[in-house]
């Protein structure tokens, strides 16, 4: 299948091309739908294995953006950008580079940290476009404390569905990956006097992980299939696939990470054997609630809208049970049914005068 027809599939509104020789530059922008607001999505560097690998990755997450956006009620779209790394990238000129292909956009795309980037990338990048997150700015709030209270939120809802528990008191979860967010997110938890059993694959991050009350390492293999009551999937994407779907022992499944699901037939799977499992794209989105609404409605503290992650995932989940779908389907069509309006872009370029 060629570019266009993966973008039709998809319903998807650009991609960009990256190239820079002098600085090493070499990836994508991708737009998926702008028809609510802006396209957002952070800015990602990672060493792929080829072109097709990159673009499948920037594709995939800039759709769930949109769904993220969507589904969360905020007035913006979803996209994406993917730095290829390579012995051959300059860093600097490399985020200068791109930083113009942002400001080419004219506002169309949004972007700020992501996997691989850091709040210096970023800096670099502000030096080229007024369109990228300024994290240096006090009024904006700590982004990975709002993704991990909406994760919370998702916790709290796949307890009360899948559990029958209104607390989280004396429940265990597995927290696989203690980065930025996954670490907040463990001290959320035993904060409620849940025991959390942590997998940490970095020698520092485990080591201060460790050290919090309540907490038991796991090793990293072993997260997946660990005896629990919820499962957070707080690392990279797809660690739910066809061997794992089957080893999973806990009775929820709630995690930041983006993409658990390798693939989404997978819901169906969780689903057949009576597993809840709570959309990551719908529990994720504290970050991109607080920045969406700072940005576009100046709108500092937004913690109150993060925390209604928890009615949004009690729905979705409530509503999967009695229709006997998987529950990503029904997040899904949640966020399809804000996005019917034709793609008119009037939010952009202003109203047509025909």
């Amino acid at each position: 299948m060629d570019v266009l027809d993966r973008m039709s599939a998809d319903d998807f509104e650009e991609i960009v091309v990256l190239n820079n020789n002098s600085s090493g530059l070499k990836g994508f922008i991708a737009i998926h739908d702008t028809t609510l607001g802006p396209a957002l999505g952070g800015t990602r560097l990672w060493r792929y294995g080829s072109e097709e690998e990159a673009l499948g990755d920037v594709m995939r997450l800039a759709q769930a953006m949109t769904l993220k956006a969507s589904v969360a009620g905020l007035d913006c779209g979803g996209g994406k950008a993917v730095v290829m790394d390579s012995p051959s990238l300059k860093r600097e000129a490399a985020f200068r580079a791109l930083g113009k292909y942002v400001e080419s956009l004219g506002g169309r795309f949004f972007t700020a940290r992501d996997v691989g980037t850091t709040t210096e990338d970023i800096a670099v990048l502000r030096k080229e476009t007024r369109w990228a997150t300024d994290e240096s700015n006090p009024n904006l709030g700590d982004l990975n404390f709002y993704t991990a209270l909406g994760t919370l939120q998702g916790i709290r809802a796949g307890a009360a569905v899948g559990l029958k528990k209104d607390s989280l008191a004396g429940l265990t979860v597995a927290v696989q990956g203690a980065g930025a967010v996954g670490a907040v997110l463990t001290e959320m938890l035993t904060s409620e006097r849940a025991k959390v059993l942590v997998a940490e694959p970095d020698p520092e991050r485990r080591e201060r992980i460790s050290r919090i009350s309540g907490v038991s390492l796991v090793k990293p293999e072993e997260i997946m299939g660990v005896k629990c009551d919820v499962l957070a999937p707080c690392a990279l994407g797809g660690v739910i696939n066809s061997e794992t779907v089957n080893t999973i022992r806990a009775k929820v499944i709630a995690g930041c990470a983006n993409n658990i699901l390798a693939d989404e037939s997978l819901g169906d799977a969780l689903a057949q054997r009576g597993l809840i499992y709570v959309p990551d794209f719908v529990i994720n989105s504290g970050a991109l609630i607080q920045g969406a609404n700072f940005y576009l409605k100046d709108k500092r503290d937004n913690a109150a809208d993060v925390k209604k992650i928890y009615d949004v995932a009690l729905e979705i989940l409530t509503t999967a049970l009695k229709e006997g779908r998987s529950t990503n389907s029904v997040a899904e069509s949640i966020a399809l049914a804000r996005l019917k309006r034709p793609k008119t872009y009037e939010h952009i370029y202003g109203r047509s005068h025909a």
